[in-house]
């Protein structure tokens, strides 16, 4: 009796034991497809914006390849109009003229083009960073700093503010970011949290211009043109003497020259605009000679042509000098041979790196940080004479028969 009472008992529990598990299992079965839904919602298609910031980086990348084309193009004219001034090649001169200019303006456009097809671009890649973030937007301090360039401020401005942070993408640093790392900025974020940033871009202008006035970057406001971008420290980064920099930057207004632009030198002073036309329309000359027959023109319209001096004459001279004094062009050719990697033309090869290469030719250089090559064909001759000898080229001395006096100078 008590045995038969036991099992029923054990029968029982255990068939209560099996009800719950049996509802739990049917529960969680049940629970299951609730929840399946949810990778679904997480799936954003953003193959579009993929697709347009493809195209807009593609079409900078072919802008960028022609304007660095039409540089060099630039620069081979340039090179080939200097070579015809110093040959008095008068019909040439007049035809170089007139293809440099036409290569500048091509320059020029490029490079606005250019800057345009880099705001679509940063543009599209903001587009395409929202999407794949989940969507977004709506305005904050969230916002990339691109979104102020997006607006219509120019990009020098979101690259400089970038900057400001760290460095980067204007279209990967936030604007909370920026006013975290420059508080006085914070007034842009304050607009931005609040209402959203203005969408006209002269009441944008007008938010930013005090503030970026407060931080040194108010110019940047004004437009992106190389000129305006370029202090006139660069000359002399160039390599002209550093007096030059600090007399320009006084006429400018003052300052020191690093932070004084090209551009507000041109404004202030319209004879030095040949300057900002050779910044905009390729940047400035990186050989000495070069640099040097730019703003020796400049400089003595200025008055300022004496500081020149400040770099040895025979750092600024080229060997193509000696037969433009008169010595026959074979002598030149030889003597630039003598620079190793030098690039073979006279003009491209300064006095300075043939007595550096070759101290023979020591006596050139002298001559000319000492008061200028001899105008008189005799003592060009006893210049010339022991330099070829102490070179091994003897057997160009037949050739000094040949000296003349230099053009616009009678023969004695």
């Amino acid at each position: 009796m008590i045995r038969h009472a036991c099992r029923l008992v054990i029968g029982f529990a255990v068939a209560l034991a099996m009800t719950f598990t049996t509802a739990a299992v049917a529960g969680t079965a049940n629970a299951a497809p609730a929840a399946a839904p949810a990778p679904a919602a997480a799936a954003v298609n953003c193959s579009s914006q993929q697709a347009a910031y493809n195209a807009a980086l593609a079409h900078q990348r072919e802008l960028g390849t022609k304007l660095h084309r039409a540089k060099a193009r630039l620069k081979v004219a340039k090179h080939q109009l200097h070579k015809a001034q110093r040959h008095h090649q008068a019909a040439k001169v007049h035809r170089l003229k007139a293809k440099v200019k036409k290569l500048k303006k091509r320059v020029h456009r490029l490079y606005n083009q250019r800057q345009t097809a880099r705001t679509a671009t940063q543009a599209a890649h903001t587009a395409l960073t929202t999407c794949q973030a989940g969507g977004g937007g709506g305005g904050g301090t969230g916002d990339p700093i691109q979104s102020l360039c997006d607006a219509g401020i120019p990009q020098a401005v979101c690259d400089a503010l970038a900057g400001l942070v760290g460095g980067g993408l204007p279209s990967d640093l936030s604007l909370q970011a920026l006013c975290d790392a420059v508080p006085q900025l914070q007034p842009i974020c304050d607009a931005a949290g609040g209402g959203g940033l203005p969408t006209d871009p002269s009441a944008l202008t007008d938010l930013l211009k005090p503030l970026l006035d407060a931080i040194g970057l108010g110019d940047l406001l004004g437009g992106g043109l190389p000129s305006d971008l370029t202090s006139i420290q660069a000359l002399c980064d160039a390599g002209a003497p550093q007096p030059v920099c600090d007399a320009l930057a006084g006429l400018a207004g003052g300052g020191l020259p690093s932070d004084v632009s090209l551009q507000a030198l041109c404004d202030a002073v319209p004879q030095a605009q040949a300057l900002c036309d050779a910044v905009n329309g390729g940047g400035l000359p990186s050989d000495p000679t070069d640099l040097t027959a730019l703003l020796s023109p400049v400089l003595d319209a200025l008055g300022l042509g004496g500081l020149l001096g400040g770099l040895p004459l025979s750092e600024l001279t080229s060997i193509q000098a000696i037969c433009d004094a008169g010595a026959p062009q074979q002598i030149c050719d030889a003597l630039a041979g003598e620079v190793p990697g030098g690039a073979g033309l006279p003009s491209a090869v300064t006095l300075q790196q043939l007595c550096d290469a070759a101290p023979e030719a020591q006596s050139l250089c002298d001559a000319v940080n000492g008061g200028g090559l001899p105008s008189d064909p005799t003592a060009l001759t006893g210049l010339l004479t022991p330099v070829l000898q102490g070179l091994g080229l003897g057997n160009l001395l037949d050739l000094l028969g040949g000296i003349l006096p230099p053009p616009g100078r009678a023969a004695a």
